[in-house]
């Protein structure tokens, strides 16, 4: 039997030199999100996912998933992602930010029962100000929410009926 050999040269996998792996991400720019997308976000949020869709603006893996936004409806429970307990049932329906665990928020940071407020904290708000610039370097840019994912999130296709 003859061993066959690849015509072809593979190419060894490139690496990336350790400058560029390991510098910071970009600076975030401070251009308020506006009414319009903050109106449009909202919007989404309140349209209750079917049953294994992702519910709000989270990133969906194991463990910290970083920062996101969702809507709860009356009778949700916060999720304690390092304990993996389940807080009380709330007594109203909100719009909440937090941070995210497992895909879920975990004991949301701000809450807005009305909608209005919601729209005008989102709209105020920028890559910047949710960069977590205030917070330790681990959690520093990581998995924020930004402009581009808030976008991504409206133009999703509708959660199916």
């Amino acid at each position: 039997m003859t061993k066959r050999r690849n015509p072809k040269p593979v190419p060894s996998p490139s690496v990336e030199p350790a400058s560029r792996v390991c510098r910071p991400p970009p600076e975030p720019d401070d251009i308020p999100y506006g009414d319009a997308l903050a109106e449009a976000v909202a919007d989404r949020l309140a349209v209750k996912p079917e049953v294994g869709e992702v519910p709000g603006v989270v990133n969906n893996h194991r463990d910290y998933c970083g920062m996101g936004l969702d809507y709860a409806p009356v009778g949700t429970r916060d999720f304690d992602g390092l304990t993996g307990a389940l807080g009380e049932p709330s007594a109203v329906s909100q719009y909440r930010y937090g941070h995210v665990h497992d895909g879920n928020i975990d004991k949301a940071k701000i809450g807005f029962p009305e909608r209005s407020a919601f729209v005008a904290w989102l709209a105020r708000q920028s890559d910047r100000s949710l960069f977590g610039l205030d917070e330790d370097e681990w959690s520093r840019g990581n998995q924020r929410l930004t402009r581009e994912r808030l976008e991504e999130f409206v133009a999703r296709p509708p959660y199916r009926r």
